[in-house]
């Protein structure tokens, strides 16, 4: 008899707890900024940058909650959202001139992409 690990349902429960987490962390991360900076709070951008970072803010809030009740849709706009955040901030980090005060925000959205991709897999997959 061989072993299957943690039951499938605890790994997609584990998933959309994870999931949820790091989109509430986006949100509310993005919240602050604005509490503290104004409607377009990082003037260092260009406004488009400025602005869809701005809209990170309800947009990551509304796939966090997303995800309990319309699973699919969530998670393909999650990966959409994760995977154009993490190509622009790559860009500036790396291609735009500008100097970033930290890479640790860009190496843990990119872990989280990961993490979103490997987990989409499988819990698209349980539905």
């Amino acid at each position: 008899m061989r072993s299957t690990g943690p039951a499938p349902d605890r790994l997609l429960a584990a998933f959309v707890l994870v999931f949820t987490g790091g989109f509430l962390i986006g949100g509310v991360t993005h919240a602050a900024d604005i509490w503290r900076g104004g409607l377009f709070p990082y003037h260092a951008v260009p406004m488009s940058i400025n602005a869809f970072w701005t809209a990170l803010c309800p947009l990551d809030l509304a796939v966090a909650a997303m995800i309990w009740w319309r699973r699919r849709p969530a998670i393909v706009l999650g990966l959409a959202i994760m995977l154009t955040d993490v190509a622009m901030n790559s860009w500036l980090a790396y291609f735009s001139g500008l100097r970033l005060q930290s890479f640790e925000p860009l190496q843990v959205q990119t872990l989280f992409l990961g993490f979103l991709q490997g987990g989409a897999l499988f819990a698209l997959r349980r539905q």
